[in-house]
C-alpha cells in the first residue's frame, strides 16, 4: 500500500509539474512581443506619381497622340522594365548641328542639360525653306550635358525600335522621356522612361496601345514649330 502510494504521489508530482511548465510556456508565448515582419516596399504610388507628373508636364506630347488614340492618359501606361545601378557611359562630346543645341532641356538648377534630338541628326531646309529633323541613321540617344568637362553621360540609347520625342525635369534628379518602342512585342507603343540619376535607375512604361500608323515627327509637328 506504502508502495502504491509513492507510486500515486511520483504521478502527480509529474503531472503539476507538466501542466505547470505548460502554463508557464503559454504565459510566456502570450508576454513575448511578435516577431516583426520586413515591411512590404510598395512603389505604386511612387510610379503613379511620375506618370502624373509626365503628363502634367508633357502635354504636347499627350496631345499629339490623343490624335490617334482617343482617350489616351497617364493611368493607363503599364510598369514593363525596372533598372538599378544602370552603368550610364560617359562619353565625349562629338560634333552636333549647333542649331540643335537650343532645344536641349535644362535642368531646374540651370547645371544639366537633356539632349534627345542631335545624335546623328541634322536639320534641313525643306523646299518650303522650313527646317525640319534630318535622321542620318536610326540610333536614338538621351545625353546628359554638364556633369563633366567636354563629356557626356548617355542615359538611354536604342536603335531602330524606339525614338525619344519629348523630356522633362521633374527636379535636379528626376527627369521623364517620352517616345515610342516596339521593343517589347514588336509592335510600336508609346512609352514613358523615368531616369533617377542618383540611383541610376531606369523606368520604363509603355501603353498598351499599338500605333498602327507611324505618327509624323513629334520634333517637326511641334517642337520646331513652337
Amino acid at each position: 500500500m506504502y508502495q502504491i502510494s509513492l507510486y500515486c504521489l511520483a504521478i502527480l508530482i509529474t503531472v503539476m509539474s507538466s501542466c505547470s511548465q505548460g502554463k508557464m510556456a503559454k504565459t510566456d508565448s502570450q508576454t513575448k512581443p511578435p516577431i516583426e515582419e520586413a515591411p512590404v516596399v510598395n512603389n505604386k504610388n511612387q510610379n503613379l506619381n511620375l506618370l502624373n507628373e509626365s503628363q502634367k508636364h508633357l502635354t504636347k506630347w499627350y496631345t499629339f497622340h490623343e490624335k490617334l488614340i482617343p482617350g489616351f492618359k497617364a493611368y493607363d501606361f503599364v510598369l514593363v522594365d525596372t533598372f538599378h545601378d544602370v552603368e550610364f557611359t560617359e562619353l565625349d562630346i562629338t560634333k552636333l548641328d549647333p542649331t540643335l543645341a537650343k532645344y536641349r532641356i535644362t535642368s531646374p538648377d540651370g547645371k544639366k542639360q537633356i539632349d534627345i534630338y542631335s545624335y546623328g541628326r541634322q536639320l534641313v531646309p525643306e523646299k518650303s525653306g522650313k527646317l525640319e529633323l534630318a535622321a542620318q541613321n536610326l540610333e536614338s540617344e538621351v545625353a546628359l550635358y554638364g556633369m563633366a568637362v567636354e563629356k557626356k553621360l548617355r542615359l538611354l540609347f536604342c536603335g531602330g525600335y524606339c525614338q525619344f520625342d519629348d523630356a522633362t525635369w521633374i527636379d535636379n534628379d528626376l527627369l521623364i522621356v517620352a517616345g515610342t518602342s516596339s521593343e517589347a512585342d514588336q509592335k510600336n507603343h508609346p512609352m514613358i522612361w523615368g531616369i533617377k540619376l542618383s540611383t541610376k535607375s531606369v523606368f520604363s512604361f509603355m501603353h498598351p496601345a499599338v500605333l498602327t500608323v507611324a505618327p509624323n515627327s513629334f520634333f517637326n509637328s511641334v517642337i520646331i514649330s513652337k
